[in-house]
């Protein structure tokens, strides 16, 4: 079959007509696109603010931990030194006399010994 043209040009036109309503359909299409985009952007954005805020929230809530359980840490060490200087001054303040003068002889006999088994 064999096909035969229409008179006088109504297919260009028509489909000119079409051409420019389907350019028409695809801008609106993209406007349509860019918005959107433009929305998915915002929230993404404002999502990764919220997000920033809690993680520096997070940090925040971790560091005064990390600094209350540093403290307590020391403090409990300091509190330990505190007692063991305690106890080394109770025992040197309770040396009297006798006790002094027996641990001053000892440490010479202690020296006088160390230096006989040093000389020939």
């Amino acid at each position: 079959m064999r096909r035969t043209s229409s008179p006088h040009h109504p297919a260009p036109e028509s489909a000119l007509a079409r051409l420019l309503e389907v350019e028409s359909r695809l801008e609106a299409m993209l406007e349509r696109a860019r918005v959107d985009a433009e929305a998915t952007l915002g929230a993404a954005g404002a999502r990764a603010e919220a997000r920033g805020g809690t993680l520096v929230a997070e940090l925040a809530a971790a560091d005064a931990e990390v600094s209350a359980t540093l403290a307590a840490e020391a403090e409990a060490r300091v509190a330990e030194e505190q007692a063991m200087l305690a106890a080394a001054r109770a025992r040197y303040e309770a040396v009297d006399a006798i006790q002094l003068d027996a641990l001053s002889t000892w440490v010479i006999d202690e020296v006088l010994r160390m230096a006989a088994e040093q000389s020939p």
